[in-house]
């Protein structure tokens, strides 16, 4: 999307019109119409009541979690969550807890003893919400969202997902995986991703009730606080927006794309999987886009596997003019994944390409392995 002709034209005609900036936060003079267009076109592709936007991905996850959560709230999320989720339940001082990834019988048990614990000190009613990612941005596996939401449900919680890995990738119509998983945006409380993947922007949203998303102009501090989204980007949203809405037949050019997408992460996920050396987490049925490549052996040692998969990485640039990324990580992330080869797939990646990347992983690793 960033590199759409039509969406760079347009990012352009805005920019000639209300120059590069927004010149303030949202509440004292930073609010532009194509703000309000983009937060009204985002709620009614939802389906919700209302919508808002955030001018920095990371901050609206991190904004948002805050300000529905002080000391006495509980809020439990998945121990494989990232830095921007851990953030926010950190800033929010609330009561944290976290699940064993994927493991709703560890969420079953989490819950229980914040239940048992409440009823023994006779604690009043609080706030509880369960966070999690829709795709794991440092996984690439996908969270049970029905299995979540039916305990949710069971145990009178509120449901948070961070949509941004999945939103323009999964689901009927892009909505991500609450819809991949039947579920409509009213029967999750809190939905928010990032415009800087699918949508081909900067900055995040956040759709929900009408109470969820007015609560934030006042209390969201990375809404609150910080200049808002220069126009142009707002618009570069909204013609991701567009692309993706179907017309009465049910069709559209973002349901293409999404098609298309699909056979490109099976194709590269494929291929992946056989490399010796490697190991691909979640498998190469998993319909994710963000693929991680862990070592088959590591060594023990964090810093030596990272050097490793450096000199990997290092080897397929130099001989093989493909530049992968190895996974970074904030120093400040309360668990950190252990190293990978991180690889994003797209609709731009033709098939020669595929066999290219998978050409060069596949000589790297055993160049460097056997050295």
């Amino acid at each position: 999307m960033a590199n759409n002709k039509e969406n760079k034209i347009e990012s352009i005609e805005t920019v000639n019109t209300y120059g590069v900036g927004s010149c303030g936060p949202r509440g004292f003079y930073g609010t532009i119409d194509k703000h309000l267009d983009l937060e009204k076109e985002l709620a009614e592709f939802y389906g919700t009541e209302a919508a808002i936007i955030y001018s920095y991905d990371v901050a609206t996850i991190a904004s948002i979690i805050p300000a529905f959560a002080n000391r006495k709230d509980i809020m439990i999320y998945d121990e494989f969550c990232s830095y921007p989720i851990q953030a926010g339940c950190t800033i929010s001082r609330a009561r944290v807890a976290t699940f064993k990834h994927n493991d709703m019988d560890d969420l079953i048990r989490v819950i229980e003893k914040f239940e048992a614990e409440d009823k023994a000190k006779r604690k009043p009613l609080c706030r509880k919400l369960i966070v999690v990612e829709g795709i794991y941005a440092n996984y690439g596996d996908m969270a049970p969202l029905k299995s979540i939401w039916e305990i949710k449900n069971k145990y009178k919680y509120r449901l948070m997902v961070d949509e941004s890995h999945a939103f323009g990738v999964l689901g009927a119509t892009g909505r991500g995986a609450c819809e991949h998983f039947g579920l409509k945006s009213g029967q999750v409380e809190i939905i928010a991703a990032s415009m800087s993947h699918a949508m081909g922007s900067v900055g995040g949203f956040c759709v929900g009730d009408r109470d969820i998303v007015e609560h934030q102009r006042l209390s969201g501090s990375g809404y609150c606080f910080s200049a808002s989204l220069p126009p142009y980007l707002a618009v570069a949203g909204s013609y991701m927006l567009r692309l993706l809405r179907p017309d009465k037949g049910g069709n559209s050019p973002g349901k293409e794309l999404m098609s298309l997408l699909q056979k490109k992460i099976r194709s590269l996920r494929d291929q992946l999987k056989g490399i010796p050396g490697l190991k691909l987490f979640g498998g190469a049925a998993l319909p994710s886009p963000v693929i991680h490549m862990h070592l088959a052996k590591s060594s023990g040692n964090t810093v030596e596997d990272q050097e490793t998969l450096y000199h990997i990485a290092d080897h397929m640039l130099v001989n093989g003019g493909v530049l992968v990324l190895v996974s970074q990580y904030s120093k400040l992330d309360i668990r950190r994944p252990p190293p990978s080869l991180l690889i994003y797939a797209n609709v731009a990646l033709g098939e020669k390409e595929i066999l290219t990347v998978v050409g060069a992983l596949r000589k790297a690793v055993k160049d460097v392995i056997k050295a």
